[in-house]
């Protein structure tokens, strides 16, 4: 009797045991859940889910979106708009970040390049696989070295401190090649590819946390009550937009449109223009246009929209600047030759009945840069391929002399757009650049 008392006592003790042991594991596996679930990642995730079935890279963002300075000139930047020093359309992005912050490498990959343009103007190049590369520019410093193997988040160096338009912030430029897109913007990186837009190919966690960031700091404020966050454009509002705006317009005036056949100079009708049809969108429905008026690298920017009259002939556009100017013109646009043509007079005291001499014919824009074919005798493949193989011969970092260079580069021939954001205002202004106060445009992004 006595021994099946302690043997009812023994299975009680280990069953409460048990009972205890469950309920303990149960506890501890809630808890650490929980707390996982209510953590707050401010920056890009540190665990990456697998990478898109329609991309062979995982692509984060290269720093934090706690580093982002939403109060400065661009914070969050787009890719493909039309506007500053890039009305052709921007082929890679901007950031505007804290002062400190460190950039990282996108994605694991092998440093094949790095240039030093002037002291303390860097930027290196990153080959992540067969198709996809990634630069990164004006970082002040550089914390890795040609041929080094880098992982995902590596800190690879610091951003520049005298960006914006005040010259005291911190920022600097992303950019990425898929060598196996053949329809995008052409590419000095690498013989092959387009550039494309780094957000497209972020994992999607990343892609998820960027998105809702840039809605918040700057969609929303012009969706709620039409506020203008930093450089935010509601005609081209997503943070991936279309740089070739002629598609679709065959005939029609859209397009982003620039001057081939001639010297570029100051005064006169803009040397590049982005026209553009905005439909179907929460933000804006109407026309767009940006005007950069310049030499090669540096000019003023004309923005604001326009209407178009095809019953008249020639066609009547009329634009409208954001100033309150007006301007009244004619075109007519050609699409039998090689290249679509433009030829566009317009007036700011009546609207021209026909051509004159002061009408320009305007070529639109292929994937080359129009800085690339603009007037030129040397074959735009020959310039594109000398650059390339200077800057990566024997995969060694370059060093250059920005004096040097820029001279170098002074005659039409062998003006390079990679040189648009490489020299200063105030080395424009010793080179007797004609720069007025009221220059408006995006230096050194």
């Amino acid at each position: 009797m006595a021994y099946i008392i302690i043997m009812k006592k023994t299975i009680f003790i280990l069953g409460f045991l048990v009972l205890l042991l469950i309920a303990g594991s149960y506890l501890i596996i809630v808890l650490h859940f929980s707390d996982y679930e209510g953590e707050e990642h401010e920056g890009p995730p540190t665990e990456v889910p697998s990478e898109p079935e329609t991309n062979n890279v995982n692509l984060m963002l290269p720093v934090r979106l706690s580093d982002i300075n939403h109060s400065g000139y661009i914070g969050i930047g787009q890719f493909g708009i039309h506007r500053g020093n890039h009305v052709e359309g921007l082929d890679h992005v901007w950031f505007s970040v804290n002062k400190g912050t460190v950039v990282m490498a996108p994605a694991d990959g092998k440093i094949i390049q790095i240039t030093e343009r002037e002291p303390g103007d860097f930027y290196l190049v990153i080959q992540h696989n067969d198709s996809i590369y990634s630069y990164l520019d004006h970082l002040k410093n550089v914390t890795v070295s040609v041929d080094d193997e880098v992982i995902q988040g590596q800190p690879i160096g610091y951003p520049r401190e005298d960006m914006g338009p005040n010259r005291n912030e911190a920022g600097f430029d992303f950019g990425l090649v898929d060598t196996r897109v053949t329809d995008g913007p052409k590419t000095w990186i690498v013989e092959e590819g387009s550039f494309v837009s780094p957000y497209e190919y972020l994992n999607p966690s990343n892609k998820s946390a960027v998105e809702q960031d840039f809605y918040i700091h700057k969609q929303l404020p012009y969706l709620e009550n039409k506020t203008i966050v930093d450089d935010f454009n509601p005609a081209e509002p997503y943070l991936s937009n279309e740089i070739f705006l002629h598609k679709s317009h065959q005939g029609e005036i859209y397009g982003v449109w620039f001057i081939k056949g001639q010297a570029w100079t100051f005064g006169g009708m803009p040397e590049i223009i982005a026209l553009k049809l905005c439909e179907n969108t929460p933000f804006y429905n109407g026309t767009y246009f940006a005007f950069w008026d310049g030499e090669s690298d540096y000019g003023y920017n004309t923005y604001g929209n326009f209407t178009v009259d095809l019953t008249k002939d020639p066609h009547w556009v009329t634009f409208m600047t954001t100033e309150g100017v007006v301007y009244y013109g004619i075109f007519i646009v050609n699409e039998t030759s090689d290249r679509p043509t433009l030829l566009l007079e317009y007036s700011t005291s009546s609207r021209p009945t026909e051509f004159t001499e002061n009408a320009v014919l305007y070529t639109l824009r292929s994937r080359d840069n129009p800085r690339w074919e603009k007037s030129d005798s040397v074959s735009l493949e020959s310039k594109i391929e000398g650059f390339r193989k200077s800057k990566l011969e024997n995969n060694k970092p370059v060093k250059i002399s920005l004096v040097q260079e820029f001279i170098e580069k002074m005659s039409p021939q062998m003006k390079l757009y990679h040189f648009i954001s490489t020299v200063s205002l105030e080395y424009c202004r010793d080179m007797k650049f004609q720069v007025l106060a009221n220059f408006q445009r995006r230096y050194l992004y």
